[in-house]
C-alpha cells in the first residue's frame, strides 16, 4: 500500500492510486529476485507434472498395446 491510499475500516472503501497490470508490476518489483524464483519454481514444477503425465500415458499405451491385458479387467496384471 503506498502513502497516498487509504483505506476506511467502517465502510470497506479503498482508494488506490493504481489498477490493473500497473499495479501488479509494482507489486513484482517490491521483490523482485524472490518473485522471480518463484514464478521459474513454479514453471518448473508445472512442467515436471506435464512430462510426468505424458510419460505416464506414454508407458500404459506401450503396457497395453503389446501385453495381452487391457486396461478394463480384473485380471492380475503382473501375470
Amino acid at each position: 500500500m503506498l502513502p497516498e491510499e487509504t483505506f476506511d475500516p467502517r465502510t470497506g472503501e479503498t482508494n488506490r492510486v493504481d489498477h490493473g497490470w500497473r499495479r501488479w508490476v509494482r507489486g513484482y518489483k517490491k521483490k523482485l529476485a524472490w518473485n522471480t524464483f518463484d514464478v521459474l519454481y513454479s514453471l518448473g514444477a508445472l512442467a515436471t507434472a506435464g512430462f510426468g503425465l505424458w510419460a505416464s500415458g506414454t508407458g500404459m499405451r506401450a503396457t497395453f498395446k503389446v501385453g495381452h491385458i487391457t486396461p478394463f479387467t480384473c485380471a492380475n496384471p503382473a501375470g
